[in-house]
């Protein structure tokens, strides 16, 4: 099944086969293995005490499956964001049904196949399908929703559940800083920025979408960092990481945040013109406006923004002002610097 799967998300993202295994397959297998380790001893009943007032007996908590559970996938990691729920859901005696994203649709169509293929249809199906499809799976009756998304979808998704108290787990996105402080190692931090904001071309929901580096390294720092990107990029070692954007209504999107009038920054590297052509590249800008559409909300695309700080306090400060991020990355040995 993996050459299916290696043709069906190379045709919708440009990911090849060591791609598809190291980010994908291989997180599914390990959940799996995971779950047949330790699934008897998840499965056993949990004591605990027995208040006075209802005793004497004895007290304990039994696990039970809490029905159907339907299971949102996403378009930027359509296996291990689609069936790794599912594994959980499944782990737990429920039925489950899948609605993978329309986005991908080879290789949600794939997945389709396959689970008629090789399950029982009256415990798992696929239900693939536009946005009108996603909408009636989230007003259903179900006993759980796994949703992984936008937060704008993610709002939708928790209030048609809320009209039948349907409970939800959401897995939404956010802005995620990378912060380089004077006390960093640049050689590895400049490494690990591009590698980190251009991994599956930007769209991945925890990857850095901006980069605070100290004033006083941001020269030497951007040299060797745009060194590093360009060797990812342009048909280093790394390429096969990158895939492409989704479709043509990302590209015009992340192209309409590199034009010089609203961004007010300097393209360091990647096409200054995109804005113009739509030849969208993996994209460093240098101080754009804090007010810009880029840091409005996640990019999920290959740009990146890089500003320069002082004070520690200034960067702490622009986070807490914001949404809360997935992830903060620091690169680092002092807990505080100025």
């Amino acid at each position: 099944m993996t050459p299916e799967f290696d043709k069906s998300m190379n045709i919708d993202l440009g990911k090849d086969s060591f791609v598809n295994f190291l980010f994908e397959i291989n997180l599914l297998l390990r959940e799996i293995d995971h779950y047949i380790e330790h699934l008897a001893v998840y499965m056993e009943d949990e004591c605990v005490n027995t208040p006075m007032t209802i005793g004497p007996g004895k007290s304990y908590i039994q696990k039970e499956p809490l029905g159907v559970v339907v299971v949102f996938g996403t378009w930027n990691f359509p296996l291990f964001v689609s069936l790794g729920p599912m594994i959980n859901a499944l782990a737990a005696g429920n039925a489950v049904v899948l609605k993978p994203s329309e986005l991908c649709y080879h290789t949600s169509k794939l997945l389709e196949k396959l689970f008629s293929q090789y399950l029982d249809e009256d415990s798992y199906q696929v239900v693939n399908g536009e946005v009108n499809v996603a909408i009636r799976a989230s007003q259903t009756k179900s006993d759980m929703i796994i949703f992984t998304g936008s937060t704008d979808k993610g709002k939708m998704v928790a209030k048609a559940a809320a009209e039948n108290l349907v409970p939800v787990i959401l897995e939404l996105g956010g802005k995620c800083p990378m912060i380089v402080d004077t006390s960093a190692d640049i050689d590895y931090a400049a490494v690990k920025m591009p590698a980190s904001a251009f991994q599956n071309s930007g769209q991945v929901c925890i990857r850095t979408d901006y980069a605070f580096v100290h004033e006083s390294l941001i020269d030497e720092f951007m040299k060797k960092m745009l060194i590093a990107a360009e060797a990812i990029t342009e048909g280093g070692k790394f390429k096969q990481l990158l895939g492409h954007v989704i479709n043509k209504e990302s590209t015009q999107r992340l192209c309409s945040l590199l034009d010089p009038a609203e961004h007010k920054g300097k393209v360091l590297y990647g096409n200054p013109n995109a804005y113009k052509d739509g030849n969208l590249t993996p994209t460093v800008v240098l101080n754009p406006s804090k007010d810009s559409l880029m840091m409005q909300n996640e990019i999920f695309g290959p740009i990146l923004p890089v500003f320069t700080y002082k004070h520690f306090d200034e960067v702490i400060s622009h986070i807490n002002a914001g949404t809360k991020p997935l992830a903060v990355y620091y690169y680092g040995t002092n807990s505080l610097s100025n």
